[in-house]
């Protein structure tokens, strides 16, 4: 059976994102590469040999007791035991996928009827999350066909007629998605104008990040990041972006000003969790169908609109550019930030490497890395393998588990950030199971004893 993975292409994109930037940062942190993404899965398997697929949907609601898959059956989240052979009908899989959108789209009609502006704008959110993306598929296959690939991964030198049409076709179809997302753009920017909630206004400025093309469309012109500042003033997210906007203008004052900012703010609240959050409160905790469609679904909603931008801190507190002495205490200010207050581990290995930079002691970068390694190693280990049931084989939890499983890890990361729920759910994990993850990356303490002493020096 061809199970439904395009239905889930915001969610294996998303998490694709999130882990080659993880990646990168473990990357710089511990010069390790980056591992590959894993598929994901809601399936479990009596069969030693399956292999994992992304699974969906139908309609059974969560039983209290329910039987176990036996040799050459599976079981399908939201659909029930069926024999292995059945994996192969193509009815099946369609069947699976009609209903995992239909499903979907329900949650999201909710989401926009809902008198609460939050709940409006994660309709809004899914909405272009759903957007159909067939002709963008097509494309995409065909130019993995016509330009092919190298053995490295990398597109070959010189390019064929087919494939340089193929590339054209691909933009072109980018393109007319792009348009797709425009009044999706508008209503949120309309929403963001008269919000006097913080959390309203940053979706529309990630958002209206979102688009593939630069710059931004017109209507996102009327994002005014100083407005969003005063929503949330004690919030560094709002300046970064500033930073980031004025880098890019050439504006040297103005990214002066907002890195000052910056660093006066208390904490940093990326708030990547708000759409899934909304779009978890407004489900059915017992319907097993509608568990199972939307909690793939909101693990790509969680990272679909992108992180905070950091190049431009990046660059203004490079190694060269903290020899100042101004730079270097402002620097240093959102360095701390980032390390103690930001709810992203993407910005918590930023900062290390920031703090690198200014000299901080190699033995308090050997033990930020250290934490950093602990818990993204649990993250993707542990949270994103809520979605790994029956990946390996057979399961050692049915659907109703791994589905509660998932909903608590997911709604942690929606209320605690990436990496307060990490933590939160490290310790859940009990003394063994910290003690061992502490022991894989101390093994290389000393090591990173002198990758922090050389990073100094860069």
């Amino acid at each position: 059976m061809k199970l439904p993975v395009r239905e889930n292409a915001a969610l294996l994109t998303a998490l694709a994102i999130l882990l080659t930037l993880m990646g990168a940062a473990y990357w710089l942190l511990d010069g390790t590469a980056p591992k590959a993404v894993p598929q994901s899965v809601l399936l479990r398997t009596g069969e030693q040999s399956m292999a994992p697929v992304l699974m969906a949907t139908p309609e059974p609601r969560i039983a209290s007791t329910r039987r176990v898959p036996g040799p050459g059956e599976v079981e399908i989240c939201g659909l029930g035991i069926v024999a292995a052979p059945a994996l192969n009908d193509p009815q099946l899989s369609k069947q699976v996928e009609q209903r995992q959108a239909a499903t979907l789209v329900s949650v999201q009609q909710r989401l926009l009827a809902s008198a609460n502006e939050r709940d409006r704008v994660a309709g809004l959110v899914m909405q272009a999350a759903l957007l159909p993306r067939d002709d963008m598929d097509r494309a995409s296959d065909a130019l993995d066909q016509d330009c092919g690939k190298t053995k490295g991964g990398q597109q070959d030198q010189e390019k064929t007629p087919a494939c340089v049409a193929a590339e054209f076709e691909q933009e072109k179809v980018r393109a007319q998605h792009e348009q797709r997302k425009l009044p999706i753009a508008q209503q949120l920017v309309e929403m963001a104008q008269s919000t006097t909630d913080p959390s309203v206004y940053a979706q529309a400025v990630r958002f209206c990040h979102s688009f593939f093309y630069q710059p931004s469309p017109p209507m996102c012109g009327a994002i005014n990041l100083t407005q969003w500042s005063r929503l949330d003033p004690a919030n560094m997210d709002p300046w970064l972006w500033a930073l980031e906007r004025a880098q890019q203008q050439k504006d040297e004052a103005g990214a002066a000003e907002a890195l000052y900012q910056a660093s006066k703010a208390s904490y940093e609240k990326v708030q990547v969790g708000f759409v899934a959050q909304q779009v978890l409160n407004a489900t059915d905790e017992t319907n097993e169908v509608e568990q199972t469609a939307v909690l793939m679904q909101v693990s790509g909603l969680m990272y679909s609109m992108g992180f905070t931008p950091i190049r431009a801190v990046m660059t203004r507190c490079s190694a060269n550019e903290v020899k100042n002495a101004n730079r270097r205490q402002v620097c240093e200010d959102v360095a701390n930030r980032l390390v103690t207050q930001s709810d992203t581990l993407l910005d918590h290995a930023m900062g290390i490497v920031i703090g690198a930079r200014l000299g901080w002691a190699p033995e308090r970068i050997a033990a930020l890395r250290n934490e950093y390694l602990t818990v993204s190693e649990f993250q993707t280990k542990t949270m994103f393998g809520f979605l790994l049931v029956g990946a390996a084989g057979q399961s050692p939890q049915g659907c109703a588990t791994a589905l509660r499983t998932t909903r608590r890890q997911l709604r942690l990361m929606t209320e605690l950030g990436e990496v307060g729920a990490a933590r939160q759910l490290l310790l859940e994990s009990g003394p063994s199971g910290q003690q061992g993850r502490q022991e894989n990356v101390q093994r290389h303490a000393q090591q990173q004893v002198q990758a922090a002493a050389s990073a100094v020096r860069r």
